[in-house]
């Protein structure tokens, strides 16, 4: 019995990204590096609301040591591995069919981590995206493709085997924020990004 596991095509690209600098933004100078990472007291069981558009809103505190993981996803369920056909009458045959399945998980996940640098917040983001693109046939091997009549050349079955093909792109992202303000922020598919507003509130 093999596993079709080669079929499953997947592309990863590792993209950093830094956040999207508004004009407004006041120029950074070695004053204001000072003032911004300048200790303060701080609550040591501080919550921080991270709120990403189009995708949702999660709270990091020290009781989940400033993870947490955001996104939408969707089984996708798939068979890989088939019983071979089988010859049942003088002209009749069973085609392949499903013997194990899996479970690729598609859509968006994002996994964050914070942590408070003086009087600003990090975040350090890891985006994964996966994506259906389509099946492939799988009409090689011995024991796949069509199956015909050996005295009339008539197609019995077309013992059809299909594989999921998907692509899977992971990108990442540093945001050195200021509480309750807004930020747009790259989240790259490939070489294409898609931009999202993160804005990082106390609790």
């Amino acid at each position: 019995m093999n596993t079709l596991k080669c079929f499953i095509i997947v592309t990863t690209s590792l993209i950093v990204s830094t956040a999207s600098l508004s004009a407004s933004q006041e120029r950074l100078t070695p004053e204001r590096v000072a003032a911004l990472t300048a200790p303060v007291k701080a609550d040591p069981n501080e919550k921080f609301l991270v709120e990403i558009s189009g995708v949702g809103t999660t709270v990091l505190s020290s009781q989940n040591k400033g993870n947490a993981t955001i996104g939408h996803r969707d089984d996708f369920i798939y068979p890989t591995r088939f019983e071979p056909p089988q010859k049942v009458e003088k002209i009749i045959v069973t085609t392949s069919f499903p013997g194990d399945f899996k479970s690729e998980q598609l859509g968006l996940k994002i996994q964050l981590h914070a942590k408070r640098l003086g009087s600003v917040i990090a975040l350090y983001g890891v985006v994964e995206r996966t994506d259906f693109m389509g099946f492939i046939s799988c009409d090689y091997g011995e024991l796949q493709g069509p199956i015909v009549d050996k005295s009339t050349g008539v197609i019995l079955t077309t013992n059809t085997i299909n594989q999921p093909m998907f692509q899977k792109n992971i990108s990442s992202f540093y945001l050195t924020a200021l509480p309750g303000k807004s930020y747009q922020v790259p989240f790259f598919q490939g070489k294409k990004a898609e931009t999202h507003t993160i804005k990082v509130t106390l609790q």
